[in-house]
């Protein structure tokens, strides 16, 4: 059975929708926000104390978008769902480098233009990190899902690039807006802020990685 991890008010509502919208039958797990600190033994389980977390099988997940797209993909078909072929189908990868974001791009117009259709907006995540760990935070969260699943393993073998380079990694505001923009191929650039637990650090991500 599926195991859901959940907390109130949280991203996970998304996956928790897509399950019942499926009518598939899950354990919801319920935990207080945030569960890396006032759940430490969630730590053992999801190292990253996020939530969305999904158990299925040997399947485990934390992205709630990506939650939802492999809940419709196996246990579909189902109108939920939209095709790759549909102009509508845009670019959400949880990890891309800006080569693999230009070849994003290039499918989703090239669908749109094939379906007589105006090209939907190309979203992605480049997971971002400032200061002097900058580097090591960067590493550390992509050797986890660099071996958390199959469908991870092949995303990051697709994209070839060397462990710890997949994302930003800058001293400053300055070197981590010249790494951002090379993502020119992205509309909407969705950073995923990689701080520690202060107001302080998440601050200086949110400083450094705004628009000009």
């Amino acid at each position: 059975m599926i195991t859901l991890y959940h907390c109130d008010a949280a991203r996970s509502f998304r996956p928790l929708w897509m399950l019942e919208e499926l009518g598939l039958p899950y354990e919801l797990k319920m935990l207080p926000f945030p569960p890396r600190v006032f759940a430490k033994d969630y730590l053992a389980l999801n190292p990253l104390g996020t939530i969305p977390f999904m158990i299925d099988g040997e399947t485990r997940m934390t992205e709630s978008s990506g939650i939802c797209h492999y809940l419709g993909i196996k246990y579909g078909p189902t109108p939920l769902m939209v095709g790759p072929d549909d102009a509508a189908y845009g670019a959400f990868l949880n990890w891309m480098t800006p080569e693999s974001a230009a070849t994003s791009r290039e499918n989703v117009h090239g669908g749109a233009a094939n379906a007589g259709r105006e090209p939907p907006q190309v979203l992605g995540y480049v997971r971002t990190a400032i200061g002097e760990d900058a580097a090591e935070r960067l590493a550390k969260e992509e050797s986890f899902y660099r071996d958390l699943h199959d469908g991870y393993r092949r995303q990051f073998d697709r994209l070839g690039a060397p462990e710890g380079t997949v994302g930003v990694a800058a001293a400053d505001r300055d070197g981590a807006q010249a790494e951002l923009e090379r993502y020119e191929a992205l509309d909407v650039i969705v950073v995923r802020g990689l701080a520690s637990a202060t107001l302080e650090d998440m601050g200086a991500v949110a400083a450094g990685a705004a628009p000009a």
